[in-house]
């Protein structure tokens, strides 16, 4: 029975920690661009917002029809400066469409604190994160311009009002995330209607991750690349491998110090009839 206990002890640890490290896993896949990542071949190793996929309604239906996806949803992702009359600063940004994205597929939608969210067809909208719009001196209804390279390398600039304000409780995040509607990003930098950085896919078990990005490296067009989470992430794919490992080393461990216990107690139990 301790045995059993010490089995019953080690699969419910494994339960535990397989759900613990699932959930951050679903959390940075919907912190940055899905399980799996839809991009041009390059923009791996060399992110720039020249190395672009046309991700049109056709190529996202044949993604969709994965079974083991739930979502897909075109993004641009790069470097800008933001700046008011007070100040200027750097920053990430994500260019969104609202009616495709919301706050399961994109999580800072989920914690914006002040204001709201673009509407789609608000060609000036722009959220920040918390600590860049203080810096910034910058409020919900005013003004903010950004200036980044376009497709073409040429610099450009845009006029945002301030829509919402987000704090996502990380301190690098909230100091540096800016987001924009995609279709004003797209004809500001020179991009077609269907253009896009990646597409981020969503699957219903982070689990298949690896498997759903092989199949769909067969639909994407040639040039581009299906990459899953780890491919994307490594820091926390390495993460994930360091706790499992651990966590296995426990396992074993825990069975071994019961059964360690249930021979010494079988042990002194034959010594003890010997004795007699």
């Amino acid at each position: 029975s301790s045995l059993a206990f010490g089995v019953m002890t080690a699969v419910v640890f494994t339960g535990l920690t397989d759900q613990s490290l699932g959930d951050a896993i679903d959390l940075a896949a919907r912190m940055s661009n899905g399980h799996v990542t839809i991009q041009d071949r390059g923009y791996r190793d060399s992110p720039s917002l020249e190395r672009t996929i046309d991700g049109n309604a056709a190529l996202r239906a044949r993604i969709a029809a994965d079974p083991d996806v739930k979502k897909v949803v075109p993004r641009i992702s790069g470097q800008l400066v933001t700046a008011t009359a007070n100040d200027s600063f750097g920053a990430g940004f994500v260019a969104l469409d609202p009616t495709l994205d919301d706050a399961r597929s994109f999580a800072p939608l989920g914690q914006i604190v002040a204001g709201k969210l673009f509407a789609a067809g608000d060609a000036q909208g722009i959220v920040l994160g918390k600590t860049l719009a203080h810096n910034l001196g910058a409020t919900v209804g005013k003004k903010v311009v950004y200036t980044l390279t376009d497709k073409h390398g040429e610099i450009v600039s845009g006029l945002g009002r301030l829509t919402g304000i987000i704090a996502t409780g990380a301190p690098s995040a909230d100091a540096s995330l800016c987001l924009l509607p995609i279709a004003a990003v797209r004809a500001l930098i020179g991009y077609g209607p269907d253009e896009a950085t990646q597409l981020a896919v969503y699957l219903g078990d982070q689990r298949v991750a690896q498997a759903a990005a092989q199949r769909l490296a067969g639909v994407v067009p040639p040039g581009a690349a299906a990459l899953s989470w780890d491919e994307v992430n490594p820091d926390l794919a390495g993460f994930v491998t360091v706790k499992v490992i651990g966590s296995e080393v426990i396992e074993i461990f825990v069975v071994l110090l019961i059964a360690a216990g249930i021979f010494n107690t079988l042990f002194m139990g034959v010594m003890a009839r010997l004795r007699a």
